[in-house]
């Protein structure tokens, strides 16, 4: 099964092929080869990755729009609500297609970096991520969507088995959550002691000793804090943080949501001195989705995770 499906004329080929080579440094699959191999035919390789892919990409040109086989696999994504569409030229797409936006590539010039680009590839990202995964049915088979449809209310029947599956799930597991904290903090929570952080000293609140900690963004009874994803921009390894304070103020008045990030804060940064860093994110997902939108404009930033 392949990320993304392109389908384009053949005339539109070398323009197609940096196109491609953009998609596979995003880390993406992509099918592309329209040669049909000795001894198959199009239905069992180019129809197989169409049926499969899990984002069709069409190209417009003036050559794909009177394609008779463009228009039959674009119209397949768009049945299944994953089409996204390109101009390469200032060209109407076919009937059917025209309200459907587009991302407009026609001024894109190689090597370039593209407010347009940039937001393709975060549409493109919004989409595999939504992908739902395969029906399998109970002998754990995968059932394609087209013999679903043909069976009629049978796709909606095992969905709806699905979902009553794992509200069973979800269900049993709240219970059995809630049981084990209450037998937990019946035996345990009179008897273990409060401890708070002081200016980097541990007091007990019940008399008990008290204990020093170097982790200065750590309980000794809380553990570590919930993960935080960062994007760094700038660093510096002076104390004088004048540079990254002057980076930052820049970066805001350019309509990037910057700020100065204390290291203190985020232990696992690494670094002693003040960073300029977008986030924090949650995941590390998030932050992912972030960098590939700022990197076409900020090519030095990275993800590093605070803590």
């Amino acid at each position: 099964m392949y990320d993304i499906f392109i389908s384009y004329a053949r005339e539109d080929l070398p323009r197609v092929k940096e196109l491609l080579g953009i998609l596979e440094k995003q880390g993406w699959s992509v099918f592309w080869d329209r040669r049909i191999p000795t001894g198959k035919t199009w239905r069992s390789h180019i129809g197989q990755a169409l049926e499969n892919a899990r984002c069709i990409i069409v190209i417009w040109s003036k050559y794909s729009t009177v394609s008779d086989w463009v228009n039959e696999e674009a119209d397949e994504g768009k049945k299944r609500g994953i089409l996204i569409p390109i101009l390469l030229d200032s060209v109407q797409p076919p009937h059917g297609f025209r309200e459907i936006q587009a991302a407009d590539l026609t001024d894109y010039k190689s090597g370039q970096s593209s407010e347009v680009m940039d937001s393709l590839f975060a549409d493109i990202s919004l989409l595999l991520e939504q992908e739902p995964k395969p029906i399998v049915d109970i002998n754990n088979k995968y059932i394609p969507d087209n013999q679903l449809y043909k069976e009629t209310g049978k796709k909606e029947k095992i969905k709806q088995s699905i979902l009553f599956s794992k509200s069973k799930f979800i269900i049993f597991g709240i219970v059995i959550l809630i049981v084990t904290i209450a037998i937990y903090s019946f035996f345990h929570i009179r008897q273990d002691p409060v401890i708070k952080k002081v200016d980097n000293v541990s007091t007990s609140t019940n008399g008990g000793s008290i204990e020093k900690t170097d982790d200065p963004g750590r309980d000794i009874m809380a553990g570590d804090q919930n993960p935080k994803w960062l994007i760094v921009v700038s660093s510096t390894s002076e104390p004088d943080i004048t540079a990254i304070e002057r980076k930052c103020a820049e970066l805001i008045n350019s309509g990037f949501d910057v700020k100065i990030i204390e290291s203190k804060d985020y232990p696992k940064l690494g670094f002693e001195f003040p960073v300029c860093a977008l986030g924090p994110f949650d995941s590390k997902e998030q932050a992912v989705i972030m960098l590939r939108r700022v990197k076409g404009k900020l090519p030095e930033a990275y993800i590093k995770q605070g803590r």
